[in-house]
């Protein structure tokens, strides 16, 4: 063997002794998290600590290590001022302002870090069910069961549109990704696309066939806004032609409503989440099935998975059920890695530049020890987009 021979073999060998490392590190990095979760369980804290020491220095920490971090040095901050049950939230991009919609008719925006009350954005004559920022952070719409989108002045409160169009429940309002349309979805099954700028309606979007009065569920541009995605309680999620309104792609597989939607950063995979108890992650090119997870199945009236969301790097995905558990799951395998108990019914993530790469903020809406549910039959229609099924009059907030 010639010496330039040898030189590739050595380097070779080299390569395959730091990827057999690196894939050790990933095994032990694993194998910790699920101690760390078993040593929560029995209250051992000092040892969930240890763990995260011990994989401090794991360059590819994700949600759950972050998470762990958290709940050892947990501040959590109680955010109160709706006389009624919050039914949507969502965060300005930056994270400093979170915006809430209530059954109270309101929505208020608060700062999100110390819990102050910033605006009451008051117009709707009935519960809000919607509510997002826009991307500059400029404005917020917010979704009714009143039939209406309204569209205000993040800074003032002041009312600067009201969208009129639908004949039933608004359940789900988004900006696109350059803040110049927003697409609202509602049970009378259409999905309506406006111009920001004008209010004019400019394009409405027909296909899903759920029988009246129990139509879309959730919307959400994908991250280019070329493309719109809806959950429907046909059991089927569309993508459609975001400019001209083309049906692209029916996603068929779950068995029961698709309660929520949301496209991963590149715009390559979606995911649904549904009351058949799973969560499908999709390619957003073809419609294919990549994989399926199953949520918690607990309860005769589940409504399944209620809220779904990519990490920012897309390497996890974070499902949150009515039964108040997350799962956290690792997209590449499907595999899931972390379940949180007592967390939200519905999550809302955001990437913080203050944490590493696919760490995330969390909006926790909680049920109180002392609260109690109410009927089943006194429910509106779910948010699904942002949120799950949340039924109490306050919000919770940690970084995880």
């Amino acid at each position: 063997m010639s010496e330039s021979e040898q030189r590739r073999f050595a380097e070779q060998q080299q390569r395959k002794a730091e990827e057999s490392g690196l894939e050790a590190q990933k095994s032990l990095y694993a194998a910790n998290m699920n101690l760390a979760q078993q040593a929560w369980k029995q209250n051992n804290i000092e040892r969930v600590r240890q763990l995260l020491q011990e994989t401090a220095a794991y360059p590819e920490r994700g949600f759950e290590w972050y998470y762990w971090q958290r709940q050892t040095h947990l501040e959590i901050r109680t955010f109160r001022g709706h006389s009624e049950a919050v039914w949507s939230v969502a965060f300005s991009r930056d994270g400093q302002r979170i915006v809430t919609g209530s059954v109270d008719h309101t929505a208020k925006v608060w700062n999100g870090a110390n819990g102050q009350e910033m605006l009451a954005l008051r117009g709707h004559n009935d519960w809000v069910a919607a509510v997002m920022f826009s991307p500059d952070g400029r404005r917020i719409v917010t979704g009714s069961s009143d039939q209406t989108a309204k569209v205000w002045d993040a800074a003032s409160g002041q009312e600067l549109l009201t969208l009129i169009g639908h004949t039933h429940w608004i359940t789900s309002a988004v900006f696109s990704p350059d803040g110049q349309q927003i697409v609202t979805g509602s049970h009378d099954n259409t999905a309506r696309i406006w111009d920001v700028g004008s209010g004019m309606n400019i394009l409405i979007l027909k296909g899903h066939s759920s029988p009246w009065g129990r139509g879309i569920s959730s919307v959400a541009f994908s991250p280019d806004g070329r493309r719109i995605v809806t959950g429907s309680h046909d059991s089927t999620a569309k993508i459609w032609h975001a400019a001209n309104g083309t049906e692209l792609l029916s996603l068929i597989g779950h068995t029961n409503s698709v309660w929520s939607v949301a496209f991963s950063l590149d715009g390559q995979r979606l995911v649904t989440g549904s009351a058949d108890q799973t969560a499908k992650v999709w390619d957003a090119t073809s419609g294919k099935e990549l994989f399926s997870v199953k949520g918690d199945s607990a309860g005769i009236n589940s409504i399944g998975i209620s809220s779904v969301a990519f990490s920012r790097d897309g390497q996890r995905l974070v499902t949150g059920s009515w039964h108040q558990t997350a799962n956290v799951w690792d997209v590449a395998s499907g595999k899931e890695l972390l379940i949180l108990k007592g967390t939200a019914m519905g999550l809302v993530l955001w990437p913080s530049p203050r944490m590493a790469s696919g760490s995330s903020r969390a909006v926790e809406i909680t049920r109180p020890r002392y609260g109690t549910r109410p009927a089943a039959g006194n429910c509106p229609p779910f948010k699904g987009t942002a949120l799950g099924f949340p039924r109490w009059p306050f919000l919770r907030t940690a970084s995880v």
